[in-house]
C-alpha cells in the first residue's frame, strides 16, 4: 500500500471514531420526491466564486455541467468530483445562454458527431464542447456590438437528412447544423436592429418550418425554411417595446408575444396576421412556459397562469414575487419557478385545473443566499435536480448516485465508439483548448478507498463477535470499487508520463533515414517477454526482415522496432505485418466489441495482472487495435505494464 494512502486510511479511521459512520453515509444517500411536498436534501454543493450564474445547471450522462462567466465546468453527478473545466471570457461578467446538450443515435452504424454541450456567449461566439471530457468540438463567432448571445439556443431537428439548431444572435437569427457548427441559413434584422434574451421560436405548417423572433424595437420578424432570405416584420407600436423573452407557438401558427415597455407591457396573440387579442401587464417578462394548454407568465411584478383553448383567459395569480428566469413544466401540473430576491430561491407550484387553484408544493432555499435568475436543473429519470444562484453557489440532490456512475460510463462510451469510427472527422478548435485536468476525482477515490477499508474493518469485528454484517460488507466492497474507478482516469495520466518520459529518453536519430514518413511498431518489453533473438537489447528489423542494429539497452526498456512499413489501415494490421516481418508470435482474436489480443510474443495480456496496451504516436489507444484507423507515417507502440 502507499504511504500516502496508508497515512489517509489511518486518518480517516480516527475520524471515524469521532464522527459517527451512519451520519456519512446519510449524507451520501441524500434523495427528492419532485411531486412530494418536502424540499430536496442537498447530496454535495459548490461554491465556484464566479460570479453570477445567470442559467440553470445541465444534468446529463451522470454529468453536471455549470456555466459561469469564466467558462464551463463539469462534476461528476454522483460525488462532485471535477472532471473537466474550460475557461472562455465573458464580455459583460455574466452569462445568461442556456445549456443545451445534444446527442445523436447511430445512423448506419455510425455516430456522426459525439455527444456535446452547446452554448452561446456575451463575446458572440457558439460553443459546443464534447460533454464527457470537454474538448471543444467546434466552435463558430459571430458579430456582437453590445450584448452577444443570451437567449436560447433551440434544437430544432436531428436526423440523417437534416440537423438543425437556432441561434439568437445579437443582430437576427443563425441556423447551424449542430454536427460541426456549418451555416445552414442566417437572417440579419431590419434598420440594424439589435436582439437581447431573444428566444427563436418554431412551428411546422405542412411542409415548411416556419420561425419567428424579436428584437430590441418590440417588433417580430417571421419567415419559412423555404424562403430564409424573405422575411417579414410587424411593428405592433408599442412604444419604446423590447422582445427580451421567447414567442410562444400556441399551435396552427398562432403566437403569444410579450413585449415589455416602461410605457406598460403588453401580452399579444397573434393568428393569420393579425392581433387577435391584447392584454396590459406590469413589469418586465420572464421566460414563460406552457403544459397542456396551460401557460405560465412571469413577469418582475408577478406570475400568472393563463388557459388557452380559442382565445387566452387569465385563470389566476402564482404568486407577486419577482420571476425574471425561466419557468419550468415538471409534468402531473407542477412549474417550477426561481425567485429573484436577496433570498433566491425556487418554489414549485401544483396548478389545479379541474378547480382553478394553485398550490405552494415545496420550496428549495440555497445555503448561500444570492438572486436567482437560474431555473432548476433535472436530469434522465429525474434521478437529480440542481439549483444555482448570482452568488456562483451551486447545489445537487441525487437519487441514486450508482445509477448516476452508470450513466456517466455509458457517455464515456459512446464518446470511445465515436472516436473508434474509421468515418469519424474530427474538426480542430478555432482557438486553443483551455483544458484543465482536475486533481478532485483522485482525492474523492482516496477517501471513498478509505471509507470502505474503515467499514471493511468494521465488518470483521462483527464477524467475530459473529454477527453477519451483510449489508456493512456490501456496503464496503462498493465504496472500493467506485473509489478504484475513479482512480482510473488518475491511472491512465500516470500511464501516459510514463510513455512521454520514454519517448523523451529513445534516440530516434539511429533510426534509418528509409523509415521517415514510414509506419513503424515497436514492442517494449522488459525481459523474459521478448523472444530470445530481442532479448535485453535495442533491436532495429528492416521490413524485409533484416536486423538494421542491436546494442544494450541501457537505462532504456528492451525493444524491438520494425519499420519501413506501409499499406497498414488500421493498428491490428500493423501489428500483424510488424510481427511477421520479425518473426514474433502474435495471438488475436475477435470479440463482439472489438479486436482483442491474448498475447504478443511471450507476453500474455493480463497475467500477473499485466497488460498489453498500445499508444499511437504517443497517445493511449482505449479502443480495440482492429477499430483504430492510422495513417502511412504512424509509430505504434507495443507495452506491457
Amino acid at each position: 500500500m502507499r504511504p500516502k494512502l496508508a497515512t489517509m486510511a489511518l486518518v480517516i479511521l480516527l475520524a471515524a471514531i469521532i464522527v459517527p459512520l451512519p451520519r456519512v453515509i446519510g449524507e451520501a444517500t441524500s434523495s427528492f420526491d419532485l411531486y412530494g411536498s418536502s424540499a430536496p436534501v442537498v447530496t454535495w454543493s459548490k461554491d465556484l466564486d464566479s460570479g453570477y450564474v445567470s442559467s440553470a445547471p445541465l444534468l446529463w450522462g451522470g454529468l453536471a455541467v455549470i456555466k459561469t462567466p469564466g467558462g464551463l465546468v463539469a462534476y461528476l453527478q454522483s460525488d462532485g468530483s471535477e472532471l473537466w473545466n474550460v475557461s472562455m471570457e465573458s464580455k459583460i461578467q455574466f452569462e445568461m445562454s442556456p445549456l443545451l446538450p445534444f446527442s445523436v443515435t447511430q445512423i448506419d452504424g455510425t455516430y456522426s458527431m459525439p455527444d456535446v454541450v452547446i452554448t452561446g456567449w456575451s463575446s458572440g461566439e457558439i460553443t459546443a464542447h464534447r460533454m464527457v471530457d470537454g474538448i471543444l468540438h467546434w466552435s463558430v463567432n459571430t458579430s456582437a456590438p453590445a450584448y452577444g448571445i443570451h437567449g436560447a439556443i433551440v434544437k430544432v431537428a436531428s436526423n440523417s437528412t437534416y440537423r438543425e439548431i437556432l441561434v439568437p444572435m445579437e443582430n437576427g437569427i443563425l441556423s447551424l447544423d449542430p454536427v460541426d457548427g456549418e451555416e445552414n441559413w442566417n437572417v440579419i434584422f431590419p434598420d440594424d436592429a439589435r436582439g437581447y434574451r431573444h428566444w427563436p421560436t418554431y412551428w411546422l405548417e405542412g411542409d415548411l418550418i416556419w420561425y419567428a423572433a424579436g428584437d430590441e424595437q418590440g417588433r417580430m420578424t417571421y419567415w419559412n425554411s423555404s424562403a430564409p432570405n424573405s422575411t417579414t416584420t410587424v411593428d405592433f407600436g408599442i412604444q419604446s417595446g423590447k422582445i427580451r423573452s421567447q414567442i410562444l407557438a400556441l399551435g396552427e401558427g398562432e403566437l403569444l408575444i410579450p413585449i415589455q415597455s416602461t410605457a406598460g407591457s403588453v401580452l399579444i396573440h397573434w393568428a393569420d396576421g393579425v392581433v387577435k387579442q391584447q392584454y396590459a401587464l406590469r413589469g418586465s417578462f420572464g421566460i414563460m412556459t406552457q403544459s397542456l394548454g396551460n401557460i405560465i407568465i412571469p413577469t418582475t411584478h408577478n406570475t400568472t397562469w393563463w388557459k388557452f383553448s380559442d382565445e387566452l383567459t387569465l385563470v389566476a395569480e402564482i404568486t407577486d414575487q419577482p420571476v425574471v428566469g425561466t419557468t419550468q413544466a415538471l409534468g402531473s401540473g407542477l412549474f417550477a419557478l426561481p425567485i429573484n430576491t436577496a433570498q433566491g430561491k425556487i418554489d414549485v407550484y401544483r396548478i389545479n385545473p379541474s378547480n382553478s387553484t394553485v398550490e405552494l408544493q415545496w420550496t428549495w432555499i440555497p445555503q448561500v443566499s444570492g438572486y436567482m435568475t437560474a431555473g432548476i436543473g433535472w436530469g434522465e429519470g429525474l434521478n437529480a435536480i440542481a439549483i444555482a444562484n448570482d452568488e456562483g453557489w451551486v447545489e445537487i440532490s441525487i437519487n441514486d448516485a450508482l445509477s448516476a456512475d452508470e450513466q456517466f460510463h455509458y457517455s464515456a462510451h459512446r464518446l470511445a465508439e465515436w472516436q473508434s469510427q474509421d468515418t469519424t472527422t474530427f474538426h480542430e478548435p478555432t482557438y486553443e483548448d483551455n483544458f484543465e485536468a482536475s486533481q478532485s476525482a483522485p482525492n474523492s477515490a482516496y477517501v471513498l478507498i478509505g471509507f470502505g477499508m474503515v467499514l471493511g474493518f468494521f465488518c470483521l469485528l462483527l464477524v467475530k463477535l459473529g454477527r453477519r454484517p451483510q449489508i456493512a460488507f456490501a456496503g464496503a466492497t462498493t465504496l472500493l470499487l467506485i473509489g478504484m474507478v475513479l482512480l482510473l482516469p488518475a491511472a491512465q495520466q500516470s500511464l501516459n508520463e510514463l510513455v512521454v518520459k520514454d519517448g523523451e529518453e529513445r534516440d530516434d536519430s539511429l533510426w534509418p533515414e528509409s523509415w521517415k514518413g514510414t509506419q513503424v511498431i515497436g514492442f517494449e518489453f522488459l525481459d523474459p517477454f521478448l523472444i530470445e533473438i530481442y532479448a535485453n537489447n535495442i533491436t532495429m528489423v528492416d521490413s524485409d526482415g533484416s536486423i538494421i542494429s542491436s546494442h544494450p539497452p541501457g537505462n532504456q526498456t528492451p525493444s524491438v522496432w520494425i519499420g519501413g512499413l506501409s499499406g497498414a489501415d488500421n493498428g491490428w494490421e500493423l501489428t500483424v505485418m510488424g510481427c511477421e516481418v520479425a518473426g514474433i508470435e502474435f495471438v488475436y482474436h475477435q470479440e463482439s466489441i472489438g479486436g482483442y489480443v491474448d498475447s504478443i510474443a511471450n507476453a500474455e495480456d493480463g497475467k500477473d495482472d499485466r497488460w498489453l496496451l498500445y499508444w499511437v504516436d504517443g497517445i493511449h489507444a482505449n479502443v480495440a487495435i482492429n477499430a483504430y484507423s492510422i495513417e502511412e507515417d504512424t509509430i505504434l507502440i507495443w507495452y506491457y505494464l
